[in-house]
């Protein structure tokens, strides 16, 4: 889903954590344009937002999402000499009547297509349809941030609207999966992961006092005795006996357990052969690793527990309550934070880089499939497709030690991954961030009678134990007592609604209610505002009622507003009670969601750019390059729109700065989305990656000049020079590519989205997915399986290290999420170029493709300033 505020300037009013005043952080006022209800608990299903920019020139109302208008209302023009008792001249001033409904269809993970409506209400103005005269009107199609509107009136208050986000339930059940209550269950969506991870760890879970896998503990090898036998401690069997490998051992006791004679040394074999003395018991002492999970609780055969406990990893305690620890992921540092079942903080850790070092760390802690470790420790469970390695393995399950805040104690480490642990993200919208459900007024009208709502600002206090006593005839004192308690409390309930906090918290509640701009149902909605008030909460804290006249007057200012039948006779499919999100807490969430949808991504291979980047690409065209494929200029495999989104999951493309510096490379390596697979015949991949005869360097330097030179593999150099030179080059490359066999050259071109080249990369990449990519046919499967091809240049991208001498975007040990990550001028993007091209090969088309996605991914609202670029749209 690519979202973004109705204004683009307001960026520092719409920031979450700053609430002061009456004013939240979110843009939204208290009182009479708050959500879900204004003054008197009357429901309010947007919020009231004010245009940024100078008086004189508002910024104009922008569409939040690509959609398409289902209704359209210019508002009616301000006379110069209105009547009190016009419509549209009520309360404290004009308010204007204009108003736009757009349709957005978009997707927001794997098979989860959604619906969902924007209202923009008291527009002053409608815009016209880009690139006519004429005013936008049903059935024309809008793309994110193109301007809709200009901001009107509200009650004399000048550039402000009313903006809501609504939707029917099935597609609440699609964007949040579910519907109603809190979160309940087992496990987090799959084909729907996004934003922050959240762990949910069983009481008891153990804490140690520093990771287990790196905690070593000393043993010291029993003496070499001949008449012992197989009894005798050998490498193999104390490997076993504390669950790791002979390989491991060694590891832990450096370069002395290199040598070959290493252990018969430590147990006095190779002494007592050589009649020398026996080695003492610090010679005997090695460092073993120590014993942690099911292998802890029950000791081998002849040690006893108590023995057994000297090799344990230290256990510091263990969780006393669930703990929920979310993982947060903000320009390679990620933050754990740790909250209690009722989603309070307690704490957090942070590991600094540990984004940009995930590669390192899979590679390090899970070497049997790092894939799969690597989709661990970033998600806290494997989606798939890659499997565990048995060899990882801990108790049957893949273990994710990370170091936690644990209330009440220093900051210890876990598994995250014990029997019992939950995961989820921020696409299951948890109850513990404060996401809830307020579906219990059912009465149609326009009075909040929600006991949900009201428990939730001010929570009820348990009634005390009564006496028994002797009552009156009539109503009892304990009823009397009861509803003055009552009525005390929604006063307490009210006053808290004016606070920023308390908004910040209804912010996340989805409120199923009655929509405000009915005509024919008013009386229904409204009465309860002139009959005699009621216990309800709308009328509890004022005892008056409109008569007659003022309600008639209400009413014809509501009619002058009201638009919902006018918009169903023009298409709109919603009924007049459905769901309500806060937008701009909807706007701000789905942000997080970096899945794009094919209408999206169409978007981002441009009309017509310059030949050597796309040329013309019709919008049929882009479409089918996403979803057909291309089998006969190069080779595409179909399914990329699904393969690429996977793929950008699983690696961390999660902003639109990653995502335009991806896209602009990898157009540029495939001809625009156009093949996977280096083209070129036997003569040219073995020349280029395997060996070169001076014959065959002499036979180039005489019929390709022009494309050595292109390609800068003359270097100013005379025909001796370069015939004497390049094979010896070759010779060299194909070394370091890893191609040893005949044939390695054409069957190890480069292939995928950002071309793996030579036997050592797809070796490599075989390793890290413990999958065969070397074997037989295999290698081609890196060009035509749709997610090999996707998730390699994914691959590429995270294990990428920079060698260079330099800083800033072009400093050394950091893979290329750092570099791209650090911005989006020409330098960044000749930064990105280095590690995917190898040089600088195309940049200028890179950096055309760069402009133009950056624009159609962020919320920039500059179109590039190059007369190659056109814009991709649907007409």
């Amino acid at each position: 889903m690519l979202i973004s505020p109705p204004f683009l300037q307001a960026t520092a009013s719409q920031e979450i954590d700053t609430i002061s005043g009456d004013v939240m952080a979110l843009g939204e006022k208290t009182g009479k344009g708050a959500f879900p209800v204004s003054h008197h608990f009357g429901w309010h299903g947007g919020v009231h937002l004010t245009a940024p920019g100078a008086p004189g020139n508002p910024e104009p109302v922008r569409a939040i999402a690509d959609g398409e208008v289902v209704f359209a209302r210019d508002s009616a023009p301000i006379p110069l000499d209105a009547s009190p008792a016009h419509p549209l001249l009520y309360y404290t001033g004009w308010t204007s009547n204009g108003v736009m409904v757009l349709k957005h269809t978009t997707e927001i993970g794997e098979d989860l297509n959604v619906i969902f409506y924007s209202i923009y209400q008291h527009l002053h103005t409608l815009e016209n349809k880009a690139g006519t005269q004429a005013k936008l009107k049903a059935g024309d199609k809008v793309y994110r941030k193109e301007p809709i509107g200009k901001a009107g009136v509200i009650y004399g208050r000048a550039h402000c609207i009313h903006f809501e986000i609504v939707t029917d339930e099935e597609n609440v059940e699609k964007l949040m999966g579910r519907s109603q209550g809190p979160l309940v269950a087992i496990e987090g969506r799959r084909n729907s992961v996004w934003g922050d991870m959240h762990i949910v760890l069983p009481m008891g879970t153990p804490l140690y006092q520093k990771d287990p896998r790196t905690e070593t503990k000393p043993y010291t090898v029993r003496l070499f005795n001949s008449a012992l036998g197989a009894s005798n401690d050998t490498l193999e069997s104390v490997a076993q006996r504390f669950n790791t490998t002979p390989k491991r051992i060694r590891q832990l006791n450096g370069p002395p357990a290199r040598a070959a004679n290493w252990w018969s040394t430590l147990t006095g074999a190779a002494q007592k052969a050589q009649n020398k003395p026996e080695p003492t018991v610090a010679k005997r002492t090695i460092q073993i690793p120590a014993i942690h999970g099911a292998a802890a609780v029950t000791p081998p055969e002849g040690i006893s527990a108590e023995e057994w406990r000297n090799w344990q990893a230290t256990v510091v305690g263990y969780t006393s309550t669930p703990l929920i620890v979310s993982l947060s992921e903000a320009l390679g540092t990620i933050t754990l934070t740790t909250r209690q079942g009722n989603g309070t903080i307690t704490g957090s850790c942070t590991e600094k880089n540990g984004g940009y070092d995930l590669y390192k760390t899979a590679v390090k802690a899970y070497p049997g499939c790092p894939s799969a470790g690597y989709e661990m420790l970033r998600f806290g469970r494997v989606i798939g497709p890659d499997a565990p390695a048995e060899s990882d393995l801990l108790d049957g399950r893949l273990p994710h030690f990370r170091r936690i805040a644990v209330p009440g104690t220093p900051p210890a480490f876990v598994n995250l991954n014990i029997a019992g642990v939950q995961a989820f993200s921020d696409a299951d919208f948890p109850h513990w961030l404060g996401w809830t459900f307020i579906d219990d007024d059912t009465d149609g009208n326009s009075r909040c009678d929600s006991t949900q709502l009201v428990d939730l600002i001010e929570p009820p206090v348990p009634a005390p134990i009564q006496v028994a006593m002797l009552e009156a005839p009539g109503e009892s004192a304990i009823s009397a007592n009861t509803s003055t308690q009552y009525k005390d409390r929604l006063l307490r309930a009210y006053l808290k609604l004016q606070s920023g906090a308390m908004r910040e918290r209804l912010s996340y509640c989805v409120v199923k209610q009655p929509t405000e701009w009915s005509r024919e149902d008013f009386d229904n909605r409204w009465r309860w505002v002139k009959d005699t008030p009621s216990t309800l909460p709308a009328h509890v804290l004022f005892e008056e009622h409109l008569s007659s006249d003022a309600y008639e007057r209400l009413k014809q200012h509501h009619q002058a507003l009201a638009f919902w039948e006018e918009a169903t006779a023009a298409g709109l499919a919603l009924d007049k009670v459905h769901y309500h999100f806060h937008p701009i807490r909807f706007i701000q969430t789905f942000k997080k969601c970096g899945w794009r949808g094919l209408n999206e991504l169409a978007q981002t291979l441009p009309r017509r750019s310059s030949p050597n980047a796309g040329g013309d690409i019709s919008w049929s065209s882009a479409r089918g390059r996403w979803t057909l494929g291309n089998n006969s200029d190069g080779a595409m495999p179909a399914s990329m729109n699904i393969s690429i989104n996977r793929m950008w999951v699983k690696y961390g493309f999660v902003t639109p700065l990653r995502q335009s510096h991806f896209l602009s490379q990898i157009y540029k390596e495939t001809g625009a989305l156009k093949s996977t697979i280096e083209n070129g015949g036997e003569r040219y991949f073995r020349t280029m990656y395997e060996t070169l005869t001076p014959e065959e360097a002499e036979e180039d330097f005489d019929n390709k000049q022009g494309w050595l030179q292109a390609m800068g593999f003359l270097k100013d150099r005379d025909r001796p020079t370069y015939v004497s030179q390049r094979p010896g080059e070759i010779s060299a490359k194909a070394q370091s590519l890893g191609n040893t066999e005949i044939g390695d050259g054409p069957r190890f071109r480069g292939r995928g989205l950002i071309h793996l080249t030579g036997r050592k990369s797809y070796r490599n990449y075989e390793i890290f997915r413990n999958t065969d990519f070397t074997t037989a046919l295999n290698p081609s499967l890196i060009a035509t399986d749709s997610f090999s091809a996707s998730d390699s240049a994914g691959y590429f991208w995270i294990c990428k290290q920079m060698i260079s001498a330099n800083v800033g975007a072009h400093s050394s040990g950091m893979n290329i999420h750092r570099r791209a990550d650090l911005g989006r001028g020409e330098a960044n993007v000749s930064a990105v170029t280095t590690p995917v091209n190898g040089g600088s090969a195309g940049l200028n088309e890179r950096q055309e493709f760069f402009n133009y996605i950056y624009f159609i991914l962020s919320d920039d609202t500059s179109f590039p300033q190059n007369l190659s670029i056109e814009r991709q749209t649907e007409n």
